[in-house]
């Protein structure tokens, strides 16, 4: 059975512990969501299995093990219901044309430097809708 989809929750994946603990604030205090945090991929996809399934799922590009794009993969192959939102502190084109290629990828945007910014970025984040929400 899969866990049903929490309308009020979003994981952050991010291996930097400091950002990814920044980032809980930020949403917790700007927004009505229950966050859960996961330091990589594979943490990300054991708090997935446990459920309830959040809405969305915010990761990290670049982590050790598997990337912010695989762990795109494996979400949406494994919960297809769950969108799922990249961010980066290193966007170029290269890695333009990788997201490019990943539709599963609903979201993507550069890590901003302020709090302001990030409650933007992260507000659009949240407005995403399920993949089985049509």
């Amino acid at each position: 059975m899969t866990p049903r989809t929490d309308h009020r929750h979003i994981l952050v994946v991010e291996d930097d512990e400091d950002l990814r603990e920044a980032l809980r604030r930020i949403l917790e205090v700007s927004f009505p969501v229950r966050v859960e945090a996961a330091a990589d991929a594979r943490e990300a996809l054991r708090k997935l299995a446990e459920g309830p399934l959040p809405q969305v799922v915010l990761s990290d590009l670049r982590m050790p093990g598997m990337d912010g794009l695989e762990l795109a993969s494996e979400v949406h192959r494994r919960h297809p219901c769950v969108a799922f939102a990249l961010m980066t502190a290193f966007r170029d084109a290269d890695i333009e044309r990788r997201v490019d290629g990943h539709p599963e990828v609903a979201a993507f945007f550069e890590k901003p430097h302020e709090v302001a910014a990030w409650q933007r970025a992260l507000g659009r984040v949240i407005a995403l809708p399920s993949a089985c929400l049509a």
